[in-house]
């Protein structure tokens, strides 16, 4: 995962981690989508599988957490952030 740390500044791009098939002991069909990163290190990532559709992932200690959902409605998820103040 990368994050651009001065929007705009090409160069301002950093490596934050790097999630794999081999960390996760889990087969992915589809590209895994960050959702959330913790402070003490957790990952969720949003992962379209036949078994399950949400990976919690602790980059520290290598634990992997798989969630069952509902595939019809995870691709529907979205981030909140609640907020006084009116976007735009």
């Amino acid at each position: 995962m990368w994050q651009m740390k001065e929007f705009g500044v090409e160069s301002s791009w950093t490596q934050l981690f790097i999630i794999s098939d081999q960390h996760l002991q889990v087969d992915i069909d589809h590209p895994l989508i960050p959702l959330f990163t913790s402070e003490n290190g957790d990952v969720i990532v949003m992962a379209r599988t036949d078994d399950f559709g949400a990976i919690i992932y602790n980059l520290k200690s290598n634990r992997v957490e798989l969630i069952e959902t509902n595939h019809e409605f995870l691709e529907n998820g979205e981030d909140y952030v609640e907020s006084l103040v009116f976007p735009g």
